[in-house]
């Protein structure tokens, strides 16, 4: 099993770098724990990087980590490779784009962070994925932004495509959601039975006009009873279609409700990111499960590993509290919302 993880580590000096140090050799101590670079370590990441054959993107603020919608903040800043030097990992063959190197020099971005998987016993690291410009390091006074923003995200996101797809209200409950789909699945079986009913029964009209058809041709007005014999039937063949019509949408609204309880249940347990929500929405339930059976665990950026939120307030934070005559709580609430709604801004 591998575990992703995110850190700040490298501060830019003001001018955009053509290479630069991720990881030293050995345990890299941080504030959400130690990761180690080791032999096997450079081995994993090089055979990652060689075998997926592409440069590595920088980003802004990980919003390709974050699920950022990829034509605007998701865009890259930069490109650059990776090589092994005396142990150590250090991007290299840095390109950066136009802008992120105006925003360098600007100081505007003052550290790099980057975004890997790696083994949660041996705390090797094994990938790298890519390498965010950053301003908040992997320090004490982090927000705790991944685990709210997620729960914020199932309760005004997924949940209310779910209730709206089952006709519910808002406010509906999940009991009153969990009855909705249980009335789905009746409503089925139920209209699968009435089709096998009307499939019954337009075989048996099928027999009847075979069985009545020398009596007919015998009569003077035959002719008139095969046209009603044959009106029923096409009735029959109508209503047939129209209840296999049914049972298909009912079974496709069934798997819709499904799929997006998978999903919201894998972003909920950390395995599925918000910006993955539409790619999943196009795979099969056994497809979402199988992923979900193996898929590692996302650790967010400003989340412990045991996803403990770290929220404190600086000294000018404190001084500009008493100023505005707020309690310490008070300040630092007022900042969590604030980090909140920063982190909730992208799709």
């Amino acid at each position: 099993m591998r575990t992703r993880a995110l850190l700040s580590l490298v501060s830019l000096d003001g001018q955009p770098p053509s290479e630069l140090r991720l990881f030293r050799a050995g345990q890299n101590k941080t504030t959400k724990g130690t990761y180690v670079f080791s032999e096997r370590s450079a081995t994993a990441v090089m055979a990652a990087f060689k075998e997926h054959g592409v440069e590595l993107p920088f980003d802004y603020g990980h919003a390709m980590a974050v699920g950022a919608n990829l034509s605007d903040d998701g865009k890259a800043a930069g490109w650059f490779t990776l090589e092994v030097r005396g142990g150590e990992l250090w991007a290299v063959s840095i390109r950066w784009t136009d802008k992120a190197a105006k925003e360098i020099a600007a100081r505007e971005w003052r550290y790099v962070s980057p975004w890997f998987e790696y083994d949660p016993e041996s705390r090797e690291i094994t990938t790298i994925i890519n390498v965010a410009l950053t301003n908040i390091p992997a320090t004490h006074e982090a927000q705790p932004l991944m685990a709210a923003s997620l729960l914020e995200f199932l309760e005004n996101s997924m949940r209310e495509k779910i209730v709206s797809l089952l006709g519910l209200s808002a406010e509906a409950t999940d009991e009153e959601i969990a009855a909705a789909v249980e009335a789905i699945t009746k409503k089925l079986a139920s209209a699968e039975e009435e089709l096998s009913k009307a499939a019954k029964a337009a075989e048996e009209t099928k027999a009847n006009i075979l069985a009545a058809g020398t009596t007919l041709i015998e009569t003077t007005d035959w002719g008139s009873k095969v046209e009603e014999l044959s009106r029923q039937l096409t009735a029959r063949d109508a209503a047939v279609e129209a209840l296999s019509k049914e049972v298909e949408t009912l079974k496709a609204e069934k798997l819709s409700v499904e799929r997006k309880g998978l999903i919201e249940e894998g972003i909920r347990s950390f395995k599925i990111a918000p910006a993955q929500r539409a790619y999943f929405e196009k795979k099969t339930l056994e497809d979402i499960r199988e992923y979900l059976s193996v898929a590692p665990v996302l650790v967010p950026p400003s989340v412990t590993p045991s996803g403990e939120p770290l929220v404190s307030l600086t000294d000018e934070d404190k001084a500009m509290a008493e100023k505005l005559g707020l309690t310490p709580d008070q300040m630092a609430k007022g900042k969590e919302v604030l980090a909140r709604k920063a982190f909730t801004a992208s799709p």
